[in-house]
C-alpha cells in the first residue's frame, strides 16, 4: 500500500466507478411526441393540429425547434443544477397555480349509496377473494 501507482490506481478506480454510477444528465433525448409538445407549448396551440401538420414542417422550421428544445432543456438542467427551484416564492406560486389550473373541473360529487350498489353490483369480479381451501382431520 506504499507504493504511489498503486494508490494512483485505485483512486482512479474509484473516481471512474463514483462518476459513472451519476445518471448520464448531460444527455438530451429528443424524439417525436417531446418535440410536438414543445412546439405546442410554445405555440399554445394545443388543437392536435401541431400533431397533423408535422410532417409538413419544413427541415429549417424542425431545426430551429430542436435547437430551441435543447436550449430550452440545458437552461432548465442548469436552473435546477444550481438549486434555482428551492427556496424560490415565485416558482413556488406558479407550481401551486398549475394544480389549482389542473384541479379545475375535476371535483367530483360523492356518489348516493344507490349509485355505489349498482356499480359494485355490476363490478362484483373485481371485489371478489379467491376461494381458501380449508382441511379437516378426520
Amino acid at each position: 500500500m506504499k507504493e504511489p501507482i498503486l494508490i494512483f490506481f485505485v483512486v482512479g478506480i474509484l473516481l471512474f466507478v463514483w462518476q459513472s454510477a451519476e445518471p448520464e444528465s448531460h444527455i438530451i433525448n429528443i424524439d417525436r411526441a417531446s418535440l410536438i409538445r414543445f412546439i405546442e407549448n410554445r405555440t399554445r396551440n394545443f388543437s392536435g393540429s401541431v400533431a397533423e401538420n408535422f410532417d409538413e414542417l419544413s427541415d429549417a422550421a424542425i431545426m430551429d425547434a430542436v435547437y430551441q428544445y435543447i436550449r430550452e432543456e440545458t437552461l432548465y438542467r442548469k436552473a435546477l443544477a444550481l438549486g434555482l427551484d428551492l427556496e424560490d416564492y415565485v416558482i413556488r406560486q406558479r407550481l401551486v397555480q398549475r394544480v389549482e389550473y389542473l384541479s379545475q373541473g375535476q371535483i367530483i360529487p360523492e356518489p348516493e349509496d344507490a349509485e355505489l350498489r349498482a356499480y359494485y353490483l355490476e363490478n362484483q369480479a373485481l371485489y371478489a377473494r379467491p376461494a381458501k381451501e380449508t382441511y379437516t382431520h378426520v
